[in-house]
């Protein structure tokens, strides 16, 4: 009895003993598809990352080239705008020019003073004609003078315009219609030196003048003024 007891006994512990073993490699057998399931898992969070990344950078890369392009847009539009602006300004200096052209503006700055005056003669002797100022005397220097750069050229006050006209009438000269007397007068602005030296050129307009008897001085002016042709101050 006692020792079927005991063989009983061994037998109980066998079986449970194998029974536990059997459980524990069920365990086992149970787990590792969730702890292979849990390590895939793991394994493919770093590439989700990675493709989250991608999008991320391609979504920025659209952004970047999108703001590209409205930046190269806003460019070319600047550029327009100061092409415009140039045009515009090219536009005003035109109008400007044209307007000292036809003398509508004041103009101011440095210049010369030609002054033209006639020469003594003797009564009953000498051909008083000779000897006196005529309009081609002061054409000559009126061309000279804008030759050489001058902006405005006025003679005895009177602004000279692009459609002036300077005719003589016995010892007298119209300009444009309005009488003057000798001596001339002849302002200019611009470059004083350059004038000057236009004028007083050897075998020049002042040299053919003294040969026809005329009466020249040159002055550079510092500053002077010549107004327009329809402002108060303008000869009339």
């Amino acid at each position: 009895m006692t020792i079927k007891r005991r063989q009983l006994s061994i037998a109980v512990v066998l079986f449970v003993a194998g029974f536990a073993v059997s459980l524990t490699i069920q365990s086992v057998n149970d787990a590792a598809p969730a702890i292979r399931s849990d390590t895939e898992s793991s394994s493919l969070q770093p590439e989700e990352i990675q493709d989250e990344i991608l999008a991320e950078q391609e979504a920025n890369r659209e952004i970047a080239e999108e703001i590209s392009v409205v930046q190269r847009e806003i460019a070319s539009f600047e550029d327009s705008i100061a092409a415009r602006e140039e045009e515009h300004y090219n536009q005003l200096e035109d109008i400007e020019r044209l307007r000292m052209i036809t003398g509508d503006v004041p103009v101011s700055g440095e210049g010369v003073e030609i002054r033209l005056d006639d020469s003594d003669f003797n009564e009953g002797q000498d051909n008083p004609n000779e000897f006196i100022v005529h309009e081609r005397h002061i054409q000559k220097v009126v061309d000279e003078l804008y030759a050489s750069g001058a902006e405005a050229v006025a003679v005895n006050g009177q602004r000279l315009a692009n459609d002036s006209y300077i005719y003589c009438v016995g010892p007298v000269v119209e300009v444009d219609g309005y009488t003057s007397f000798a001596p001339f007068e002849i302002t200019a602005i611009g470059d004083a030196e350059t004038l000057e030296e236009a004028v007083n050129l050897g075998g020049g307009v002042k040299d053919q003048l003294v040969n026809d008897n005329v009466q020249v001085r040159t002055d550079q002016l510092n500053e002077t003024e010549i107004a327009g042709l329809h402002e108060e101050g303008a000869a009339q």
